[in-house]
């Protein structure tokens, strides 16, 4: 006989899609979650494919290895998120210095730059 894959509740499922998220913002693999929680990477994934839900203890251990509090991490943008987490600080940084005309973020400084453009070959 087959695993039957047991049904998790839909709050874990909306936990799981939030850990998910943030674990993509940072670019963190199961194995790089596994290691955060001091767990096995099958662990991780077990909980990633919705066969066993993640526990309390889980969940705080990692919104605070990501500068959160839990409920931010359970809440994320549709709860009462109390901080923007570094990375959206980060971006809101950025976004704000464009905005007020420092295109510098956004441009490659090439030393050769004036010179190509008022060399006379086409190249």
């Amino acid at each position: 006989m087959g695993k039957r894959k047991n049904q998790t509740s839909e709050f874990n499922r909306r936990i799981n899609q939030r850990i998910l998220a943030e674990a993509g913002i940072r670019r963190l693999s199961a194995r790089d979650i596994a290691r955060q929680l001091g767990k096995s990477p099958s662990y991780v994934t077990t909980r990633y494919n919705e066969t066993v839900e993640w526990l309390p203890a889980d969940i705080e251990t990692l919104a605070h290895a990501w500068d959160m509090e839990p409920e931010e991490l359970i809440a994320g943008q549709n709860g009462y998120q109390t901080k923007p987490s570094i990375v959206e600080q980060q971006l809101q940084d950025v976004l704000r210095r464009i905005n007020a005309g420092d295109l510098t973020l956004a441009a490659n400084h090439d030393p050769n730059k004036q010179a190509e453009a008022e060399s006379e070959d086409d190249c």
